[in-house]
């Protein structure tokens, strides 16, 4: 009987328990009780191949997924799941998910097609890239990739010497179109560092810095962002501490270029390139001409090359110093360019306040000094390399005030970056001020948004500088850019030698008539002209590419006289120039 109840009992209980909860769940549904939503703490993760959508999944926050193999595709192999669509980054499965996270499949072609380019190295530094000094024939010359042969893959190699600092990229054809940098080197990642280009520090969400690790974690190659792109093309720099000879190999894929790949192998350690100079300015600027970080000279890339902009408002007394071999430089060793200084009884140089620019070379162990003033340049990728400072050569002539010119023709060598493929255009450039060869201290930009200036075709061409205030040329102005193609008046004219086509001496053809109207003053004559002449005058032709075709007199092509000061008719026939006065 006992048994019975207990049984009956425990029933009871049950039935009772289950009314309970039951009732409990009713009531918290109804009134929105505490118990929470079972997926209140669940992210989707999922997986693409392209934008088809291969699978998702829910996990909980915090939680990690596991890779797995997509199906298979015909003439193409999985290579990874990557943090992207661009698929530039391989996805981090150690990494806690803690939101929606999207990741994509990774194919790469096994369809082997041959590659007939040509490719090399480019950069510069104290080891093998020495050679390069970013100049592409040098280049082609000396730092050609050998294509290996037997395989069933476009495997090219080359093995160079390597000094910390020493940079390069891989380009092909002469130009920069198709470089690649440390973007295509497999493991690349942005990360916290120092961006050599502007001093600043970043972390690896500005992605203004990257790193190539070794299988222990230690940074071999870094890349620095020096005109906001992605890393693709950013140089490769060799990391400190990792001087050795490397063996660069590039894989490529020409039906799929996104997929090509650089890698590096380790041949041989090598101790840090020895440190044989340490230049210095010395001299009466700091007390007791001690040694002082702020005239340190900046070594260029090769470490062959030193230069200082020495800015110093009282006269001054100095000489050149090589903290390493405790070497002096004085009136021995510095030449004076121009009249901008004198040398004492010690040998030392003696100065006017003023700017400076002084130079050191290794391979002469001599320098040269001379007075530098600020002006405006022409900066961009001109003379078939970036220039994007003061150091293009090509300087902007005075008109008026607020207007300058400058000269320029663009070529193929000027269209050397990938980025001018996608905005269209052939050169770029912007104007700047600053000293000659250093960094600039005003830019100039177009009218739009002070941009780039873009050269859509190759050819000869005016470029026009138009300051907002001739007082303060921080307050801006804008760059234009005129295409010169045509007939143009050159010689004596305009109030001095104008050599050469402007746009003011254009001359408008009418059907077959190569004719202009000038009149010629006194102003036009030059100092160079005898006593019965007024000007020397001849017609050019520039074509579309900016050659210059010359026309002059009919007795030997030379320059056409004009002996008075009046109004004439000047006029090509054949290759025939004439002046008629009126």
């Amino acid at each position: 009987m006992k048994k019975f109840l207990s049984v009956v009992a425990f029933i009871m209980v049950f039935a009772l328990s289950v009314a309970c909860f039951t009732s409990c769940d009713l009531i918290a549904g109804l009134t929105g009780g505490d118990n929470k939503d079972d997926n209140a703490d669940q992210v989707t993760v999922s997986w693409y191949q392209g934008s088809k959508l291969l699978k998702e999944e829910k996990v909980n926050k915090g939680s990690k997924v596991s890779t797995w193999t997509p199906d298979a595709i015909e003439g193409k192999d999985f290579t990874g799941w990557f943090a992207e669509a661009s698929l530039a980054q391989p996805f981090d499965f150690e990494k806690a998910i803690e939101e929606d996270t999207d990741i994509f499949a990774k194919y790469t072609s096994n369809v082997f097609v041959e590659d007939d380019k040509s490719y090399y190295l480019i950069g510069t530094g104290s080891g093998d890239m020495k050679a390069s000094g970013w100049n592409h024939d040098n280049s082609m010359a000396n730092l050609v990739m050998t294509k290996k042969e037997g395989v069933s893959a476009n495997i090219y190699e080359i093995e160079i010497l390597m000094y910390a600092g020493d940079a390069f990229q891989i380009c092909y054809g002469g130009t920069y179109d198709g470089q690649v940098g440390i973007g295509y080197v497999p493991g690349v990642e942005y990360a916290d560092g120092v961006n050599r280009y502007d001093s600043n520090t970043y972390t690896a969400a500005d992605k203004k810095f990257a790193t190539v690790k070794g299988s222990d974690g230690t940074v071999i190659f870094e890349g620095h962002d020096e005109f906001n792109k992605e890393y693709w093309t950013w140089n490769i720099f060799l990391a400190e501490g990792q001087d050795g000879i490397y063996k660069i190999i590039y894989t490529t894929y020409p039906d799929h270029p996104a997929d090509n790949q650089i890698t590096f192998e380790l041949v041989e350690k090598k101790e840090p390139l020895k440190e044989t100079h340490d230049m210095y300015l010395r001299g009466s600027f700091v007390e007791n001409w001690d040694i002082s970080d702020d005239f340190k000279m900046t070594p260029d890339d090769t470490k062959e090359n030193f230069s200082f902009l020495l800015n110093i408002t009282e006269p001054a007394e100095m000489k050149l110093y090589n903290k390493v071999s405790d070497k002096w430089y004085g009136s021995e060793a510095i030449t004076v360019v121009g009249e901008c200084g004198t040398w004492t009884d010690e040998g030392n140089l003696s100065v006017a306040a003023g700017v400076y620019k002084i130079s050191y070379s290794v391979a002469t162990d001599s320098a040269t000094i001379e007075a530098v003033a600020k002006s405006f340049w022409l900066a961009g990728v001109v003379n078939g390399a970036d220039h994007w400072d003061c150091s293009s050569g090509i300087e902007f002539e005075k008109v008026n005030d607020t207007t300058y010119k400058a000269y320029y023709t663009f070529t193929e060598a000027d269209t050397n970056h990938s980025w001018m493929d996608g905005a269209g255009i052939l050169g770029a450039c912007k104007a700047v001020y600053g000293y000659a060869g250093w960094a600039a201290d005003i830019w100039y930009g177009n009218a739009e948004d002070q941009g780039n200036v873009g050269i859509l075709s190759y050819g000869l061409y005016e470029l026009v500088l138009t300051l907002n205030d001739a007082a303060d040329f921080a307050a801006g102005g804008v760059l234009s850019a005129v295409k010169l193609e045509g007939y143009y008046l050159v010689g004596t004219i305009g109030d001095g030698d104008t050599w050469r086509a402007e746009s003011q001496n254009k001359i408008e053809v009418t059907g077959d008539v190569v004719s202009v109207e000038y009149t010629w003053t006194e102003k036009d004559k030059a100092d160079w002209l005898g006593a019965e002449q007024i000007s020397a005058i001849k017609i050019i032709k520039v074509d579309e590419t900016g050659a210059v075709t010359w026309y002059g007199n009919a007795t030997n092509g030379d320059n056409v006289i004009i002996p008075e000061v009046g109004t004439y008719t000047i006029t090509l026939e054949g290759e025939i120039v004439t002046a008629t006065k009126q």
